[in-house]
């Protein structure tokens, strides 16, 4: 324990920025006001005591891969100082950004699961390594402290790149599997190309040139994570590069499944301490075949003017867009290869069009979309998708399913309040929304009609 105590004496010295010796110095007479600074670095640190504990090195912060090229630990006043040359110098964290910021910064493997300003912790924390470059660089030593980003489809790469680009990255996008190392500071992979299968071997690389001394793998950050539970993806995985997932949907059971996934040793995490629900109105129609569900739903989106339609899978958008079109609904189908995708989100903003059909999973990462009542065809597998749905819902989502269950979930849903499940999915407090005071689904407003 005393060997752990003077580990954690010099990284708490280091961290407040001066010598181990003149830190004991400073508090060999006053041991309360040590343990009062100690107290508070530890509060500060992204590990709390048991962490250190499970720690094979008992190092409170692992800034790399190599952890032995010391590449730099962040302060939190640095981090203040990236998010204030983003946003400018009124810049103040969010709750809970901070916690989530410092871990990112530091190279912890955990989960960002707050209400908002996920991706923000991550570019904060990015720029502060892009400042320690370029201060490098000043020095005639410049080095590349690259980070991974996988996003879910190939149509949001530009979006994102533009939006690093204006920031200051040099951003590769990444087209096969060699994995070489040149000058750039993010390398961006899409799930939906199954970049995740070369990851160990792009990982292997970056340690074959560690010893060069210029590029670094800092982590890899999986945006929209809650994608890898909604579809199946090949993942080889390497335990000895931190992982970062963005997720506002996936609930702390899930984090074994992605820690297994990805290979790692542990998975932090970092949520909200009261997560917020969109609150939309759940409504379901029960129909004996595919013939009386178009004719519904051909009838709310003639009704409604402009539509989200979601369906279970690619063959679904062909069959439902054909009927609709076949009925005079101008509509397009959004899914499909990447290039199709792409053409139809071009071909949906200069025409106008107002009734989409496309799938849940394509949706993710889509933020284009103006908020619209959302439908379900046919039928839904989990709660995830609703959750997805209640995102672009600008306030109903209405779901025409068949009659007969084709799955425990959705049969699940035919007797339960949507909410509830819900939030039981989130792990959340469980309340329905009729005992909350608020009929948003077809259960507890027929059991207020009753009542």
């Amino acid at each position: 324990m005393v060997g752990l105590q003077n580990i954690i004496d010099k990284t708490l010295a280091e961290q407040s920025g001066h010598s181990f010796r003149r830190f004991v110095e400073s508090y060999a007479t006053d041991r309360n006001g040590y343990n009062n600074v100690m107290l508070q670095r530890m509060r500060d640190c992204s590990a709390a005591w048991h962490t250190c504990l499970e720690m094979r090195t008992l190092q409170i912060f692992s800034p790399s891969i190599w952890i032995e090229d010391e590449l730099p630990k962040f302060t939190g006043q640095e981090l203040i100082d990236a998010g204030r040359q983003m946003f400018g110098p009124h810049f103040k964290f969010k709750r809970d950004q901070q916690q989530a910021t410092s871990d990112v910064a530091n190279c912890f493997s955990t989960t960002v699961a707050i209400n908002s300003g996920k991706t923000t912790c991550c570019l904060i924390a990015m720029l502060a390594e892009l400042n320690f470059s370029r201060r490098q660089s000043d020095r005639h030593r410049k080095i590349y402290l690259v980070t991974i980003l996988v996003v879910p489809y190939v149509s949001t790469l530009n979006s994102t790149i533009r939006q690093l680009t204006d920031l200051g990255f040099k951003v590769r996008t990444f087209h096969g599997a060699d994995g070489s190392v040149t000058d750039y500071d993010v390398l961006l992979m899409s799930l939906e190309d199954g970049h995740l299968r070369y990851l160990n071997q792009v990982v292997r690389h970056f340690e074959s040139v560690a010893h060069q001394g210029r590029t670094y793998l800092r982590r890899v950050v999986v945006d929209d994570a809650h994608i890898l539970q909604m579809k199946d993806f090949v993942v080889d995985g390497n335990r000895n590069v931190p992982v970062v997932f963005l997720t506002s949907f996936l609930p702390q059971v899930s984090d074994n499944s992605m820690r297994t996934l990805f290979s790692l040793n542990r998975l932090g995490r970092v949520s909200s301490q009261d997560p917020i629900l969109p609150h939309k109105e759940f409504t379901l129609v029960k129909k004996p075949n595919a013939a009386s569900i178009n004719q519904t739903i051909s009838y709310r989106v003639r009704s409604l003017g402009s539509a989200l339609v979601l369906v279970q899978s690619y063959e679904n958008v062909l069959y439902l867009e054909h009927r609709l079109a076949e009925e005079g609904v101008p509509c397009i189908g959004v899914c499909g290869i990447p290039q199709r995708r792409t053409a139809a989100l071009e071909k949906m903003a200069s025409e106008n069009i107002k009734v989409v059909v496309t799938t849940a999973e394509a949706m993710v990462g889509l933020h284009q979309f103006e908020a619209t009542t959302v439908l379900f065809a046919y039928s839904i597998r989990n709660p995830i998708e609703l959750l997805v749905a209640s995102q672009f819902s600008s306030g109903k989502v209405e779901m025409v399913l068949y009659n007969t269950c084709s799955s425990a979930f959705q049969r699940e849903l035919s007797n339960n309040c949507v909410n509830l499940i819900l939030m039981r999915h989130m792990r959340m407090t469980e309340e329905t929304c009729y005992d909350a005071g608020k009929e948003q689904c077809h259960i507890c407003a027929n059991k207020r009609r009753r009542g």
